[in-house]
């Protein structure tokens, strides 16, 4: 890979980045929903870590989400919610 190609990749990184963490309540949002939908009312979704603190520094820091849900006791649907999450 070129330096130039290889600039102009972190740049477009850079930028879809900084769109993540301007919107980043969107996505916890719809991150809510899906499990909701997966689990029903027995689910809460909790964002921690630099960016709640203000703390976050895009490029650096990532996006702390935890959900937790009684029903992750079973491992089966612990893990189709996460497949479900990460296609």
């Amino acid at each position: 890979m070129t330096e130039d190609r290889y600039t102009r990749m972190l740049i477009a990184q850079a930028k879809k980045r900084k769109l993540i963490f301007a919107n980043w309540r969107r996505y916890v949002a719809e991150i809510k929903k899906l499990a909701s939908e997966m689990l029903g009312s027995d689910v809460e979704v909790i964002i921690f870590g630099s960016l709640v603190r203000a703390k976050h520094v895009v490029g650096l820091s990532d996006i702390d989400v935890m959900i937790v849900s009684q029903k992750f006791k079973n491992p089966k649907i612990k893990y189709e919610l996460l497949a479900e999450l990460l296609t």
